[in-house]
C-alpha cells in the first residue's frame, strides 16, 4: 500500500527536484493517469511475479514488466527519442524502448529486449533444464535462462542476474517497509525511515 511519503534522493530532496529523475517520475504519472498517451501491455510473467520472483504491488508498479505503448509525439527528451527509434535505453530518464513500447526499469527493458520465450518441455540440454529453476548460463548452448526466457547476450544476461538479485533484496525489504523497498530498487531515499539507498555499499541486509 502506498503512503503519503515521497521517496527522496540522496540529498534529501524529493525526486521531482531532480530533472533526470523528474523525467522518470513524469513517465510514471503518464502511465497511470493518462491512458490516452500510453497503453499498458500484459506482463509476460505470471501475475505478481517477475523472472520467477514474487513481487509486491508497489515494486511491480516501479518495474513495469509489461511496458506501455508510447506516442513518440509526447516524448520531450531528445535521448529518449533516439532510444525510441533505435530500441535502446535512455540512461538519463531511466526508460528503455523496444518495438514502440516504453519500459521504465532496466530489468524490464533487458528482459524484453533479449529474452526469447522457451518451451520447457522442448529443452533437451540437461544444464538448460536445471536453469529453469535456478537462473544460469549454459556454455554448451551459449545462452542463459531466467524463468521461461532464454538470453543469448552474455553481458546482458549477467546484468539481468544482478538486477534480479537487487529485486530480491528489495522484496525482502518490503516485508518491513514498502517505501524502503521502492527506494532501494530505484536507488533513492526512504523519507519514512530516512535511509539513503544510493550508497554503493549499502545493501538490504545491512539495513534490517
Amino acid at each position: 500500500m502506498w503512503h503519503n511519503h515521497p521517496v527522496e534522493s540522496a540529498e534529501g530532496v524529493p525526486l521531482q527536484a531532480h530533472p533526470r529523475r523528474w523525467a522518470f517520475a513524469l513517465t510514471l504519472c503518464f502511465i497511470f493517469l493518462c491512458p490516452g498517451w500510453v497503453l499498458a501491455h500484459v506482463s509476460p510473467w505470471p501475475e505478481g511475479t517477475i523472472a520467477g520472483v514474487r513481487v509486491p504491488p508497489a515494486l511491480l508498479d516501479v518495474i513495469d514488466p509489461g511496458g506501455h505503448d508510447v506516442d513518440p509525439g509526447g516524448i520531450r527528451c531528445s535521448d529518449c527519442l533516439t532510444a525510441f527509434v533505435n530500441d535502446a535505453y535512455c540512461r538519463p530518464s531511466h526508460i528503455g524502448y523496444v518495438d514502440g513500447r516504453a519500459y521504465v526499469s532496466r530489468l524490464a527493458y533487458l528482459l524484453v529486449k533479449d529474452g526469447v520465450p522457451v518451451n520447457p518441455k522442448a529443452i533437451s540440454c540437461a544444464q538448460c533444464r536445471a536453469h529453469l529453476n535456478v537462473p544460469g548460463w549454459c556454455d554448451q548452448c551459449g545462452r542463459g535462462l531466467v524463468g521461461n526466457l532464454a538470453v543469448s547476450n552474455h553481458s546482458d544476461f549477467n546484468e539481468i542476474l544482478m538486477e534480479r538479485e537487487r529485486l530480491m533484496e528489495a522484496v525482502r525489504l518490503a516485508s518491513r517497509c514498502d517505501l524502503c523497498a521502492v527506494a532501494f530498487y530505484t536507488r533513492g531515499r526512504c523519507s519514512r525511515c530516512h535511509i539513503d539507498y544510493r550508497a554503493p555499499a549499502l545493501s538490504a541486509a545491512s539495513t534490517r
